[in-house]
């Protein structure tokens, strides 16, 4: 199943892509790496999951080297998500998404 998790770098959308992955699903993560708390604490957390900081660029899809059905996009939902995500499934996320996990806070 294809899944949406957003807040991907944080404690629990973190713990629950690495869940879904282990389980086989597909997930793509969102996050928009903000200074809430320290980032480093973040790029570890998608280190952890293979994706590579320095080929993080803004609204562009990052496949894993760790899970090869995770992928992440560093995005802000305040920058109309509902826009990228009903519109991006034919271009940068593939088919359509099943479910969509969101996680993610905004300040």
């Amino acid at each position: 199943m294809k899944i949406l998790v957003t807040g991907t770098a944080g404690f629990i959308g973190f713990h629950l892509a690495k869940k879904l992955l282990e389980r086989g699903d597909e997930v793509i993560g969102l996050d928009n790496i903000n200074e809430y708390y320290t980032v480093d604490l973040k790029f570890s957390r998608l280190r952890e999951t293979g994706i590579d900081r320095n080929r993080i660029r803004y609204g562009k899809k990052v496949n894993s080297s760790g899970y090869p059905k995770y992928s992440f996009i560093q995005l802000d939902l305040e920058d109309n998500l509902i826009g990228y995500v009903t519109w991006q499934p034919r271009q940068e996320l593939g088919t359509v998404l099943k479910i969509r996990w969101h996680i993610s806070t905004v300040i």
